[in-house]
């Protein structure tokens, strides 16, 4: 049996405390940011700061993060029950054909669809015969990252990436430069997107009831670009892996081979798969298996992650990393491996 090394253990943790370090310092700045965005316009909101896990930033790699802006004004969503065709551009003219549909998770959203709304969501800058078209929303959420840049006098340390049609902006942390989209999100409480057809048919786990506690987190539309909301479960997966620690996740991972496992929550859930957990559960737990085992598991996690990264693929989605951080999906890798 050879046991981890020391240096390699000593790796995994500096990466941890820099990606930790990272993050502490981005949630200030983008903090600042945002708080001097709801200032200038009042549909988007100021990204809380938090001393413990903020459900508003993920990490994408430990120099790439991802945060959700919140928006405002927009109240008592329902579904849309009518189809009907798009013909206009981006720049508000008419074109012959229709636009395409929305593909796998992402919608249209028309401004009709909230039961309340602010009358700056009518405008021209971000509505198109009825639509809140993402990429107008994005146009002018760059004009105001660019000024509150300017305001808070964060030109040093912070700058706007350019030829991007989603908001990037490069921050300068304390051990290295940090890449950011920012992503104005449309918060949708206790309702559930009739697109996310999960759990499927005939399965056990989750039960009837935490199915339904895990719908009433409801979720999110992200506006990376284009036409079309990216549909988002973060708040129920957060609360789906809390939820293995309280259940017992051996049980649930020894019903289930790990690439259902891990299929069930990519395709369900959109679960963000923690990649450098796996480096750990190499080192701590292949060492003392026989030879036939360790290619049969490595086969496995292989076959899994890609799988999950084709899946991500089709859906125009990131394969986002959840908080580096936060180990629990290692937890679950590692319970399946003790049933073997």
């Amino acid at each position: 049996k050879h046991a981890p090394t020391l240096g390699a253990l000593e790796s995994v943790d500096l990466r941890r405390q820099q990606v930790s370090q990272a993050v502490e310092e981005v949630q200030r700045v983008i903090h600042c940011l945002t708080t001097e965005i709801s200032h200038q316009d009042i549909r988007f909101q100021a990204v809380p700061y938090s001393d413990i896990y903020n459900g508003n930033i993920k990490v994408l790699a430990p120099s790439q993060f991802l945060v959700t802006v919140p928006v405002k004004g927009l109240a008592g969503y329902r579904e849309a029950r009518e189809r009907r065709w798009r013909y206009y551009t981006l720049q508000g003219t008419r074109i012959p054909c229709p636009l395409r549909d929305p593909e796998g998770l992402q919608q249209w959203l028309e401004v009709e669809q909230f039961m309340k709304s602010l009358w700056q969501w009518h405008e021209a800058d971000v509505n198109i015969e009825g639509d809140i078209v993402p990429a107008k929303v994005l146009l002018v959420f760059r004009k105001l990252v660019e000024n509150a840049i300017r305001t808070c006098h964060l030109s040093g340390k912070v700058s706007l990436l350019a030829n991007c049609e989603a908001v990037w902006v490069a921050v300068e942390t304390t051990a290295c430069q940090v890449e950011i989209e920012l992503v104005p999100t449309v918060e949708i409480p206790t309702a559930w997107s009739e697109k996310a057809q999960w759990p499927r048919c005939l399965k056990r786990w989750p039960s009837p009831e935490k199915v339904e506690c895990l719908k009433s987190f409801g979720f999110n539309l992200l506006a990376h670009a284009g036409y079309h909301w990216q549909l988002s479960f973060s708040q129920a997966e957060q609360m789906l892996l809390e939820q293995l620690d309280e259940d017992g996740y051996r049980w649930s991972c020894s019903i289930l081979p790990l690439p259902s496992l891990l299929r069930l929550f990519s395709q369900h859930l959109n679960m963000y798969i923690i990649l450098e957990s796996l480096v750990v559960l190499l080192l701590f737990k292949f060492s003392s298996f026989a030879p036939v085992v360790k290619l049969l598991t490595l086969h496995v996690l292989t076959s899994s992650l890609i799988s999950i990264v084709g899946f991500h693929s089709r859906q125009r989605e990131p394969l986002l990393v959840q908080d580096f951080c936060d180990f629990k999906f290692q937890f679950v890798c590692l319970a399946w491996i003790a049933h073997l």
